[in-house]
C-alpha cells in the first residue's frame, strides 16, 4: 500500500523535491511490517483509498523511516496510555480515600478518564450511593425555589392587598376630611402620599410632625415631665404605641432643612410609633 509522508524541508531539498511540495507516497509491504506497525498505521487512519494522518519522515531510505516512524508512534501511544491508566486509578484512589459525604460533595466531571474511573467495579457502589444523594439534594433544591416562588407571590400578593387598602382609606379619608388640594390631587391621578400624611397628621395629632425621612434620633429619657407623661397616658388610652423619649437629632421636617434644624438643641419629646404603619410622629416639649 502507498502511506503518504511529510519530508521535512531540509529532507526535501536533498530528495530533489522543491519545498513546501514536501509530501511523497512510500510503497509499503504490509506483510513486512510487525503487528504493532500495521495496528499504529491502521490508527493514523491510511488505507490506500484515503490518507489519513500524515507521516513524518526524514530523508533515509523510505522504507526504513517509515517503520521507525510507526514504531516511535507506538511507544508514543503506549506512554500516553499508561499515563492516561495512572491518572485513571489515581481518581479511583482518591474516590476510596474519601468518606461518604466528601465523595457525595466531590465535582465528578464528563471527561473521558474521570467516565472510565467512574466505570471501575471498585467504586460502583460508592458512586451509586453518591448518585442518589445528588438526586436527592436537585429534588430538594427545587422544591426550595418552588417553595421560595410560590412565597414571593404570596408576598407580592399580600402587599398589593395591603397597598389597595392604604389607597382606599386614603380616598375615604381626603373625601371626608381633605382640603379641596389633596381632592383635586387625588381625583386627578396626582401622587400625594405626603400632603395626605401631613393633613392627617395635623388633624389627628395636633403639635406633632411628621418624621416622613426616618432620620430622627432619640435615647431613654430619665425623669420625664409631668406634662409628657400626661400625653403619654391620653395617647396610650387611644391604644397608640406612645413614649417620652430625650431627642438628639430632628428628622427632616421639610424639603428645605432651615437653620433651626442645624441649631437644635436635644430636647424632652413624646413620640407616637407606626403612624398609618409606617411613620413616626414627634411633639416637642
Amino acid at each position: 500500500m502507498k502511506v503518504r509522508c511529510l519530508v521535512g524541508k531540509a529532507d526535501a531539498i536533498r530528495r530533489g523535491q522543491e519545498p513546501p511540495e514536501g509530501y511523497v507516497y512510500v510503497n509499503i509491504d504490509v506483510a513486512t511490517l510487525t503487528q504493532s506497525q500495521r495496528d499504529t498505521l491502521a490508527g493514523l487512519g491510511q488505507s490506500g483509498e484515503r490518507d489519513g494522518t500524515t507521516l513524518s519522515i526524514g530523508a533515509g531510505d523510505p522504507v526504513t523511516e517509515v517503520g521507525a516512524e510507526l514504531d516511535r508512534l507506538a511507544v508514543q501511544k503506549n506512554e500516553a496510555q499508561r499515563a492516561r491508566a495512572e491518572r485513571v486509578e489515581r481518581l479511583i484512589q482518591s474516590w476510596l480515600a474519601m468518606s461518604q459525604g466528601q465523595l457525595n460533595e466531590a465535582c465528578i466531571g464528563n471527561w473521558s478518564e474521570e467516565q472510565e474511573a467512574a466505570a471501575d467495579p471498585r467504586v460502583a457502589d460508592r458512586l451509586a450511593l453518591r448518585a442518589d444523594y445528588r438526586a436527592r439534594k436537585e429534588r430538594e433544591e427545587a422544591e426550595r425555589r418552588a417553595c421560595g416562588e410560590a412565597e414571593s407571590k404570596r408576598s407580592w400578593a399580600v402587599l398589593e392587598a395591603e397597598r389597595e387598602q392604604r389607597d382606599a382609606e386614603r380616598a375615604v379619608w381626603a373625601a371626608q376630611h381633605g382640603s379641596s388640594r389633596l381632592q383635586k390631587a387625588l381625583t386627578a391621578g396626582y401622587e400625594c402620599q405626603r400632603l395626605y400624611v401631613e393633613e392627617r397628621a395635623a388633624l389627628e395629632f395636633p403639635g406633632f410632625e411628621v418624621d416622613f425621612s426616618g432620620n430622627a434620633r432619640w435615647k431613654e429619657r430619665v425623669g420625664p415631665s409631668e406634662q409628657a407623661l400626661d400625653i403619654e397616658a391620653e395617647l396610650k388610652t387611644r391604644g397608640l404605641d406612645a413614649s417620652i423619649v430625650w431627642l438628639t437629632e430632628l428628622p427632616l421636617l421639610t424639603d428645605e432643612p432651615t437653620g433651626e434644624y442645624f441649631d437644635f438643641t436635644p430636647r424632652e419629646a413624646v413620640i407616637v410609633s407606626g403612624f398609618l404603619g409606617r411613620y413616626d410622629l414627634i411633639k416637642l416639649m
